[in-house]
């Protein structure tokens, strides 16, 4: 008899030891999950762009972005922009001034198109997630030159540094901002609005 309760102590304690451990496991798998995945960003941005021909640009573009996360902090994804520009007289080295010495908007515009490859660091907190990005890549651009009398083709490298700041507002869409300066031309910079479209379903219960 004596034995007999032994056996089933020893049996009763090792389905209760077995079941945290196996509870342990399924969390961690959930962990990982729900920092995997992939999504992808659609943006209204704004952007400046020092011409190189005596004319600043402000322009609009929209941005197109799948990204792929690596782990719970790293991140990789291409980018697709294209907008067009407005030539606006403004103080670049070279720029022309007018009499006033105040930015003078003129009736010209350009063509943008980047292509950029992307990598980036997230870290989360509560429904918050903020990142910052590296973007290697090449860009088009049609612009008009000695004031809108023919087109200047430029095809030229950038890297832009950039940071971002998206909420998670339901468990498959982020909402946010981003903004970025190019570190090969220090006069472009950019800023923006996005949407994020998750196609890895998130728990928000282990962000809080």
């Amino acid at each position: 008899m004596r034995s007999t309760l032994v056996v089933g102590f020893l049996m009763v304690a090792g389905v209760a030891a077995a079941e945290p451990m196996e509870d342990a496991y399924i969390a961690r798998q959930s962990s990982r999950v729900s920092y995997s995945g992939m999504w992808v960003d659609f943006g209204v941005n704004a952007t400046r762009i020092d011409g190189g021909n005596g004319l600043l640009y402000r322009g609009d573009f929209g941005r197109f972005a799948p990204m792929l996360q690596i782990n719970r902090t790293f991140y990789i994804g291409g980018e697709l922009d294209i907008g067009s520009m407005t030539a606006v007289i403004g103080p670049t080295d070279n720029a022309a001034r007018t009499t006033t010495n105040q930015p003078m908007e003129l009736q010209t515009s350009g063509t943008l198109a980047v292509g950029k490859f992307v990598t980036g660091a997230r870290v989360t907190a509560g429904p918050f997630a903020g990142a910052i990005e590296l973007a290697p890549g090449i860009r088009y651009i049609e612009l008009p030159s000695d004031h809108g009398s023919f087109l200047d083709v430029k095809t030229e490298g950038v890297l832009e540094a950039r940071g971002r700041l998206d909420l998670w507002a339901t468990r498959v869409l982020t909402v946010g901002a981003i903004v970025g300066a190019d570190l090969a031309h220090h006069s472009d910079v950019m800023i923006g609005l996005q949407l994020g479209l998750h196609f890895e379903r998130t728990d928000l219960r282990s962000r809080f």
